[in-house]
């Protein structure tokens, strides 16, 4: 059942360190302008829950891990550019996600951070996704950090480890696999978000 919000949508390159500050700029904004239109008054603006959700991969045997080169493009892609876009993408933003919306997280009441990670970084995988694997055990053991850190502020930190399901990201590798077999996103998450959001999810990290 919907509930009496609004969703909005933000256009914004996660990719970026000037995307997230940007993001970050954006949302404070129109949360200030729903306030106002609401309350008839300037009220603090605030953010109750963020979901890092975000993420990218590449795949390929170790001798040849190294990305496609691009015959149309004219600067030609550095060898490791597969490990940066990953790690970028997967670990160094929801922490500049993170850096950049905790002064709205901490105007709200029950403040709550969810990283969507995955079993890839906490057993060993059987594809060659190293820099997948990778980005997501260090982004479980940031979980764990933040939830030290923030936790001394009143923000609860913690992380989904989700399997293999529908997604874009996942065609290629579920191609040869019947559809039926994996659950689609929302039946995976679903739960558990509204767990780790919800007063039930009060006593996690």
């Amino acid at each position: 059942m919907l509930g009496p919000g609004v969703c909005i949508a933000f256009q914004a390159d996660l990719s970026t360190f000037e995307g997230c500050v940007q993001l970050a700029k954006d949302m404070e904004a129109k949360e200030k302008r729903i306030t106002c239109q609401r309350t008839l008054k300037l009220t603090v603006a605030d953010l109750d829950v963020l979901v890092h959700n975000s993420g990218n991969n590449w795949g390929a045997p170790f001798e040849e891990y190294v990305p496609p080169i691009n015959p149309n493009k004219i600067v030609d892609i550095q060898p490791d550019a597969a490990w940066s876009r990953v790690i970028g993408l997967n670990l160094v933003r929801p922490f500049t996600l993170t850096q950049k919306l905790l002064p709205l997280l901490l105007k709200s009441q029950s403040p709550r951070i969810i990283h969507i990670g995955s079993i890839s970084g906490i057993s060993v995988p059987g594809l060659e996704t190293y820099a997948y694997s990778a980005s997501k055990a260090g982004l479980h053991h940031l979980s764990q950090v933040l939830a030290v850190k923030l936790g001394q502020r009143g923000v609860r930190v913690n992380t989904i480890a989700c399997g293999p399901f529908e997604s874009k990201m996942m065609a290629e590798t579920l191609k040869n696999v019947v559809p039926q077999e994996y659950p689609r996103p929302f039946e995976i998450l679903r739960d558990w978000v509204c767990f780790w959001t919800g007063v039930d999810g009060s006593m996690g990290r």
